[in-house]
Parts: structure tokens; C-alpha cells; sequence
């Protein structure tokens, strides 16, 4: 089997400019262990810098011990999805994964236990209609660096067409959970 070289300057550049894990997981061709190998070697080259190299390892860890205790892999969205607050359109987030039975969005701020109604609109997707449904917010945070909050929702109704919608977008758009995981081998620095 033909190992591919990574080029440091290149996957360095992918961090510093914020693409996410998953898609530099694909891209590169990587499971979650040689990811975070990779992060560390980056690290340790000055080729990431310290609050790059802090960030992603804290979202990894929380990703493998939310994996861990998920029964449905969720599914990371390749491209930013807008996400609006139904009852107050001005309020808009990103969805960064997104299942049948539950999302999480950056950017709207809730409250636990509190039930919100979303709208995602179909002007960036041709072959989708817009839809909303209603959720509720199963947990938060708030970035330490950013400030940015996030939060978790379970999807508490949504209507048949809306759910065709939403297997469209994690058809086209997303990369499951399951589909991250490889055997174990180490890429080549160049």
C-alpha cells in the first residue's frame, strides 16, 4: 500500500484558517488517533500555534468522549449551514452536525431544557425546500477564547416533508461519524 505524504505547510495553513477537524480528517485522509498525532507533531514543529493547537485538542476529547456515549454517530457538515430562530429571524447560528434526532448549532445561545422552533433555508441548497422544526436544548457552553456559544439540541417535532429535507442536507452535506473511522497508521511528514 502507497503511503501519501502530508505536507506540513499545507495542513498547517488548513488549521490556522479554521477549517474543521472533520474536513481535515477527510481531506488528508486521517482517523481520529492519527489526527490528534498529527495536531501534536504540528505543535511540536511551531506549526500551529498554542491556542490553535489547545483548541482542537479540547474539541477532539470532547468528541471522543461524546462518541462514546452516543448511540447514533452524528453527522459533520462539510459546508456551514445556517440556522435561524424561527420567532426572531435576526438571531442566526451554524449547524455542526446534525442528526435525524438532534443538531448542535454555534452561535444562538439557549438555555437548558428550554424548547426553541428553527428554521433552516433552502437559498444555499437547490435540491432542498426551507423547513423548520422544533427542538429542545439538551446542553450548552461557551468558548473559553471566543466567547462563542454552542449548544446541543434533541429534535422534539418535526413534520415528515421536514424530515426529508433534513436526510437530503446529511445526504449530500455531512460526513458521519462512522465513516471517520480507520485502521491505524501513521501518514509521513514531508
Amino acid at each position: 500500500m502507497t503511503r501519501r505524504r502530508i505536507d506540513i505547510e499545507e495542513i498547517s495553513q488548513d488549521v490556522r484558517s479554521g477549517l474543521g477537524d472533520v474536513p481535515i480528517m477527510e481531506k488528508y485522509h486521517l482517523d481520529p488517533g492519527e489526527y490528534r498525532w498529527l495536531l501534536e507533531k504540528l505543535k511540536e514543529l511551531d506549526a500551529i500555534d498554542s491556542m490553535d493547537f489547545h483548541n482542537r485538542m479540547l474539541a477532539r476529547q470532547s468528541e471522543i468522549d461524546a462518541v462514546q456515549k452516543r448511540a447514533i454517530p452524528r453527522n459533520y457538515l462539510l459546508y456551514n449551514i445556517s440556522i435561524y430562530d424561527a420567532t426572531n429571524l435576526n438571531l442566526r447560528g451554524v449547524v455542526t452536525d446534525l442528526t435525524k434526532e438532534g443538531l448542535q448549532v454555534l452561535g444562538i445561545r439557549a438555555r437548558l431544557d428550554e424548547i426553541s422552533t428553527f428554521l433552516i433555508r433552502s437559498d444555499l441548497f437547490p435540491e432542498t425546500t426551507s423547513f423548520g422544526f422544533e427542538a429542545v436544548c439538551k446542553w450548552t457552553r461557551t468558548d473559553r477564547v471566543s466567547g462563542e456559544p454552542s449548544a446541543g439540541f434533541e429534535i422534539t417535532r418535526i413534520s415528515k416533508p421536514a424530515l426529508r429535507e433534513l436526510s437530503k442536507i446529511t445526504g449530500v452535506l455531512a460526513v458521519s461519524e462512522a465513516s471517520t473511522e480507520r485502521p491505524a497508521q501513521k501518514k509521513p511528514l514531508r
